[in-house]
């Protein structure tokens, strides 16, 4: 059926395709179809310059295979198990699960899969460039094991699996008027010291990601809490300083 947009909205899906564009091998025949219909319809009314005016950039985002993504998005549409044959980022095994999918998840412009695992019966999330195979199902699931949204939104960053803490940061007052603007999670808490610091917290279920965002900050930052994450800061600052040292 027709569906009529205004303007603004043509302009957000115009950046939309754009963005999905550059995390994908090649284009899918029904968003390029899609984006050709809105850029044709921008430039209609106000004229070519107007296909400029949106653009969304992704950083160090991950490719992933145009035709591995369709399957996985059938096997959404259609309530199919999914069964994939996945090389695992901490072990560096490759594995045969069977999961039921529940939503494609773009974070940071890399595509993941939101699903429950028959093998480990819990919740995971897969990166769509480290799955080798797909194969749709014939069998449908009824329902869902978890709450996706809730899944994804009780914890900073994308990695999952631990209990739910919270990361404590100090940044120096150097950063801090830049940091008092920007969100890093909904249940995030701020707070603005006299000295002109800024305290951070954010619940985390994984110190991987929380660690590498407080490196790139350098000496700006201080882990105040969990002693865990100041204990893997100190550890890894040491071994970048003997770097330097060595060389």
């Amino acid at each position: 059926p027709s569906y009529w947009f205004d303007a603004h909205q043509l302009l957000l899906m115009l950046g939309l395709c754009r963005q999905m564009t550059q995390n994908l091998t090649s284009l899918p025949q029904e968003l390029r179809s899609f984006h050709e219909r809105v850029k044709a319809l921008l430039t209609m009314h106000f004229g070519p310059r107007i296909l400029e005016a949106v653009s969304f950039e992704n950083v160090e985002w991950t490719d992933c295979d145009t035709r591995l993504l369709k399957t996985v998005a059938d096997a959404v549409l259609q309530r199919r198990l999914l069964r994939i044959v996945y090389h695992t980022g901490y072990s560096g095994q490759t594995v045969r699960r069977d999961v039921e999918p529940y939503r494609l998840h773009n974070y940071r412009g890399t595509w993941h899969l939101v699903a429950f695992c028959h093998y480990r019966r819990e919740p995971r999330i897969f990166m769509l460039s480290r799955m080798h195979a797909v194969e749709v199902l014939s069998h449908r699931y009824e329902g869902q094991q978890f709450d996706v949204s809730e899944f994804l939104d009780t914890a900073f960053g994308i990695y999952r699996g631990g209990a739910i803490q919270k990361a404590v940061l100090r940044f120096s007052p150097a950063v801090a008027r830049i940091l008092r603007d920007q969100i890093w999670h909904k249940d995030q808490e701020m707070r603005m010291e006299k000295d002109g610091s800024l305290i951070l917290s954010v619940p985390i279920a994984d110190l991987t990601e929380i660690r590498r965002h407080v490196l790139k900050y350098g000496a700006e930052v201080q882990v105040l809490e969990p002693e865990a994450l100041r204990r893997q800061v100190r550890d890894e600052a040491a071994q970048i300083l003997s770097l330097y040292d060595n060389a």
